[in-house]
């Protein structure tokens, strides 16, 4: 699939205050490259798309639980989720939280002797400049009521669906014909009963500690039998005030189905999801734009934090006939902070696949009006792409003009060259073509390139313009014509790096070497 070219995904365990693990958080990024041209200027922006996949167990539901006895206990009623960019590499970047899944989800149960309510809604957004993007949201409620005897009882249904979609074309046709189409879709779709979502911005103001930027927090709640938004503050002790009408729902006190002149106690369970367990969808798009004056590569750190609150009901028996005595707690939940170790690298993720057919002359040209940072002098760390964004160069030894010298008597390890790429198919046979050539009076260069572990050698000898290959070498990475003794395939699917290390091949003798440009073709 080839939105897995654009993803990291991260799993983390969520813990309660006993340090039990009580769920997980399947988190997943996906990075885009965009081509940003408002204001007549080009923006270096990525968006970033953070999507969390919360699965939280449910207190458990077994036919005949005791639970008359022992009451439903740590119950799922109550989750806070935050996420948000808490270091980003490069001073004076913009940080915008552009979309929110889900924004709310919000219904309140009604009372009545007989009521039967349906109400849906449905928005459609699209927008089109240069690309397409649609924006669907569909949500629907289901409300019935009816009587337990005396009782008035409830059910609450809500389903929420979404689904974000970006297409990109491109085509050029200078002598040639390159067509080049992109299509990425990505869906969330769930069902939540008895069960509330809101969602809202924070640090607008800029004064968080913890993040950089615009960043999002989720707050999920049981909101029938027991609305916690509503209910979570405690009288005498720990037991939580309820109205009488939200503890009728929690337990029941009436005449007796066996037909007796006593009446009975009868615990009500939580939420079928409080009970059953959780399964909630959340994603944030952000969009972050870099100073077009780089001085560091593109990385950014997120954080999420995760809090279950837990919650628990039971009764206790009058000592004779009569009602009994609703008692009801909450467990305050453990802060999960789940930070990245590493900061991720845009650039390599937002990488778009080399895509199947003629890719002759597609590359990279070391002009420095194309440098995301050029380099200066050879302790630079430089960064070029390719203009389809599909190649991406980094380095080091290098000056301007692509030229790293090596003065006579060197002893270093010399200039690296790191040429990333992803691989989408098999049957292509990719091969690295080199434009370079010797400075004047250099002695001659070696070329050491390592392919995914695959190790060969390149000698430089000419100067430019001079000798019978034009100043070209050619580095097959897959060559599958058996007939020959090159057949090998260094590529795998997904990311691959060729490393170059540059040394001079006497090093007695002052060397140097320039690269003009390089081009993958298949």
């Amino acid at each position: 699939m080839v939105n897995d070219y654009f993803i990291k995904e991260e799993v983390y365990d969520i813990l309660d205050n006993a340090q039990n693990k009580i769920g997980v958080d399947v988190v997943t990024y996906k990075i885009f490259k965009l081509l940003d041209t408002k204001n007549l200027t080009v923006s270096n922006t990525y968006s970033v798309t953070v999507k969390h996949r919360l699965q939280v167990g449910g207190s458990g539901w077994e036919p005949g639980g005791n639970y008359q006895t022992d009451g439903f206990n740590n119950y799922p009623i109550l989750i806070n989720v935050q996420s948000g960019i808490t270091e980003v590499s490069n001073a004076g970047t913009e940080i915008i939280l552009k979309k929110i899944f889900p924004k709310t989800i919000n219904a309140n149960v009604e009372q009545s002797t007989n009521l039967s309510t349906g109400s849906s809604s449905s928005q459609t957004n699209q927008t089109t400049s240069g690309s397409s993007s649609s924006n669907v949201n569909t949500f629907g409620v289901d409300l019935s009521l009816g009587f337990f005897d005396e009782l008035p009882m409830g059910s609450l249904g809500v389903s929420y669906s979404h689904s974000w979609e970006n297409s990109q074309s491109h085509s050029n046709t200078v002598g040639m014909a390159n067509d080049t189409n992109r299509q990425a879709t990505s869906g969330n779709e769930m069902s939540v009963k008895d069960w509330s979502a809101y969602s809202f911005i924070q640090n607008l103001d800029q004064t968080s500690d913890d993040f950089s930027g615009e960043y999002i927090q989720w707050n999920w709640g049981q909101t029938y039998p027991w609305n916690i938004f509503d209910y979570n503050e405690a009288g005498s002790g720990s037991n939580i005030l309820l109205p009488e009408d939200v503890a009728a729902r929690l337990l029941y006190y009436g005449p007796s189905d066996s037909g007796g002149t006593n009446n009975q106690n009868i615990l009500l369970p939580p939420s079928d999801l409080s009970l059953f367990g959780l399964d909630f969808t959340m994603a944030a798009e952000w969009l972050v734009t870099f100073p077009n004056s780089l001085t560091s590569f593109e990385t950014l750190s997120f954080q999420h934090n995760v809090t279950v609150v837990q919650a628990s009901h039971l009764m206790t028996p009058p000592s004779g006939n009569g009602e009994a005595t609703l008692v009801t707690s909450l467990t305050a939940g453990y802060n999960n902070t789940m930070a990245q170790s590493t900061p991720m690298d845009l650039g390599q993720y937002a990488l778009v696949p080399l895509l199947e057919g003629d890719r002759k002359g597609l590359g990279v040209s070391f002009q420095s009006n194309l440098f995301d940072i050029p380099p200066v002098n050879a302790a630079t760390n430089f960064k070029i792409r390719s203009r389809g964004n599909d190649l991406l160069v980094t380095g080091q030894g290098f000056g301007a003009g692509m030229s790293a010298a090596f003065p006579a008597g060197y002893t270093g390890t010399g200039a690296i060259l790191n040429i990333g790429f992803k691989v989408a198919d098999v049957t292509t046979q990719y091969a690295l073509i080199l434009k370079h050539w010797i400075g004047a009076g250099s002695g001659n260069i070696v070329l050491t390139c390592n392919v995914n572990g695959n190790q060969t050698v390149i000698n430089v000898m000419d100067l430019e313009g001079q000798g019978s290959s034009n100043n070209i070498n050619q580095l097959d990475l897959r060559n599958y014509d058996l007939r020959s003794a090159n057949f090998h395939d260094y590529l795998v699917l997904g990311w691959n790096v060729v490393t170059i290390a540059i040394t001079p091949f006497n090093p007695a003798a002052a060397a140097e070497y320039i690269i003009s440009a390089f081009s993958l073709e298949g």
